[in-house]
């Protein structure tokens, strides 16, 4: 019957698609199919402000940092003071992953956090510099600003 309470994700789409002309043609079908679509989106925004954890900010290294103002290097890690940023190197960065189970009991793969110190890729140092010297199409970060 139209309206009445559901209890899985699985049974409210069965739900609307058995009875799709009262969810699309009906004030009271509509009223409660917007009311389900805001709910599902206010569930997704609660699961993802509790997994999330911020992240520092991180900005790709370019050859000029090392000559800018506000470059800092401090065990053996790179930042950026202006915009307090991690400096990082392409291909660095690599994703650690854990196994979970979502709600249905189904495994899936997820990232805990992310490496920054270690390669994503197994490629050379050399190619790794190119990269960095082909950072801001070879240009500067409009906010370089000279070490003297």
């Amino acid at each position: 019957m139209p309206g009445s309470a559901v209890e899985s994700r699985e049974e409210w789409v069965e739900e609307v698609t058995k009875n799709l002309d009262y969810y699309l043609t009906t004030e009271e079908g509509k009223r409660k199919l917007l009311e389900e679509a805001q709910r599902m989106a206010d569930q997704a925004l609660q699961e993802v402000a509790r997994l999330h954890r911020p992240q520092r900010e991180i900005v790709w290294l370019s050859r000029y940092c090392y000559d800018c103002l506000h470059f800092r290097t401090q065990r053996g890690r790179l930042q950026c003071i202006r915009w307090g940023a991690k400096l990082v190197k392409p291909f660095y960065g690599k994703p650690l992953w854990f196994m979970s189970r979502d709600q249905h009991g189904n495994r899936v793969m997820d990232i805990s956090e992310v490496d920054w110190d270690r390669k994503w890729l197994a490629v050379s140092d050399l190619l790794v510099e190119q990269a960095v010297n082909k950072i801001n199409d070879g240009r500067p970060y409009d906010c370089f600003e000279r070490a003297r």
